[in-house]
C-alpha cells in the first residue's frame, strides 16, 4: 500500500512539472507575440509620424505661392495634421483600440479558432509542438494518477473492511 502512494507521488509530482514545463513553453510563445506586436506598433507609430512629416513640408511648400508666403502654408498645414490627428482620436476605439485587443487576445490564446486554423494548415512551430507533446505527457500522467487513485481506493476500502470484520469477529 505504501508502494502504491509513493507511485501516485512520483506520478503526481511528474504531472506537476510538466504543467509547469507548459506553461514556460506558452509564456515564452505568447511573450514572444507580444514584444513583436509591441515593436511593429512602434515602428508603424514612427513610420507614419516621418511620413506625415515629410507630407506636411510638401503640402505647405505647393501651398506657399497661393496663400501669400511659407509662414501661412506652414500654419495652414499645421491644422490640417491637427485635424486629421483629432479625427484620429475620435475614432481610437474602432481603428486602434479593437484590433489591438483582438491581437492580444488571439495572442494570448482566448480565440482557439486561430489556433485549430493553424494547426489545420500544417504552420505549427516547433514550439506549438513542443506544447503538444508536453500536454500529452500530462494527460497520460493524470490517467496514470487516476488509475491508481481507483486502484488505492479499492485496496484502501477493502483493508478497511478487512479491519472491521476482524474487529467485530476478534472482539
Amino acid at each position: 500500500m505504501n508502494e502504491t502512494y509513493q507511485h501516485l507521488w512520483d506520478d503526481s509530482k511528474e504531472y506537476l512539472q510538466l504543467r509547469y514545463q507548459l506553461l514556460k513553453t506558452e509564456l515564452v510563445k505568447n511573450l514572444g507575440k507580444l514584444i513583436g506586436l509591441a515593436a511593429l506598433l512602434l515602428l508603424g507609430a514612427l513610420t507614419c509620424a516621418g511620413i506625415l512629416l515629410y507630407l506636411g513640408a510638401a503640402l505647405a511648400t505647393a501651398i506657399a505661392p497661393y496663400t501669400g508666403g511659407m509662414a501661412i502654408a506652414l500654419c495652414i498645414t499645421a491644422g490640417v495634421l491637427a485635424l486629421t490627428v483629432g479625427l484620429l482620436f475620435a475614432l481610437r476605439k474602432p481603428l486602434f483600440i479593437g484590433p489591438v485587443t483582438r491581437a492580444v487576445a488571439r495572442i494570448l490564446s482566448l480565440d482557439r479558432r486561430l489556433l485549430a486554423d493553424k494547426a489545420q494548415a500544417g504552420l505549427e512551430s516547433d514550439i506549438e509542438r513542443q506544447q503538444k507533446v508536453v500536454e500529452a505527457q500530462g494527460q497520460l500522467c493524470k490517467i496514470r494518477i487516476q488509475t491508481q487513485l481507483q486502484q488505492g481506493t479499492a485496496r484502501m476500502g477493502w483493508t478497511i473492511l478487512l479491519s472491521l470484520i476482524k474487529r467485530l469477529l476478534f472482539r
